[in-house]
């Protein structure tokens, strides 16, 4: 896969700078989210959406990238010539960490309101253990209340966070853009 080079950082490295402003979160999940909604338009499931794949270039514009784990929905093809459990663990939907092989765009929803959640909270929700033990947390154990990490969270917020991080996809937002509103 060739994409053109991208002269900034990426998500990962400004979180390791510390918390980011209101402000500047909601600068990077509106585009975000339009290139996962514009992704799943064409068809086509990232299935790995998480900071180290979000670029920001010096004037600030923000790219989706690293669709290398990516399938094509219509045709359940796989960049992958052997399918298994792939994503990051962090990040994984419950459905991923199931080995669901018919995942749908929800999938993306989940690891999008992940991210979120890391950029409001402060830490993703579930950080300690094996990546298998991180992975049956996405599946099995209920997600850790946003305000009781982070005082700071507002209502809404948290609200948004719990419906994007549903155990189960139809109760998840229907796409990103709706997320973000």
């Amino acid at each position: 896969l060739v994409m053109k080079f991208i002269s900034g950082c990426t998500l990962k490295t400004v979180l390791a700078d510390g918390p980011i402003e209101l402000k500047d979160v909601l600068d990077i999940i509106k585009p975000l989210a339009s290139a996962i909604d514009y992704a799943h338009s064409q068809g086509v499931l990232h299935r790995d959406i998480k900071p180290a794949n979000v670029l920001l270039d010096k004037s600030g514009t923000v790219y989706l990238s690293d669709f290398g784990l990516a399938r094509l929905m219509e045709h359940g093809a796989t960049t992958m010539s052997v399918d298994m459990m792939i994503g990051t663990p962090y990040y994984m939907s419950p459905e991923q960490g199931r080995g669901v092989t018919e995942l749908t765009p929800s999938t993306d929803i989940y690891s999008f309101g992940v991210v979120l959640y890391e950029l409001l909270v402060g830490r993703v929700p579930y950080h300690e253990g094996t990546p298998l033990f991180i992975v049956h947390a996405h599946i099995s154990k209920e997600l850790p209340a946003p305000s009781s990490i982070n005082p700071n969270i507002t209502p809404l917020a948290e609200m948004v966070l719990l419906r994007a991080l549903a155990k189960d996809p139809d109760d998840r937002y229907p796409n990103a853009t709706q997320m973000v509103e």
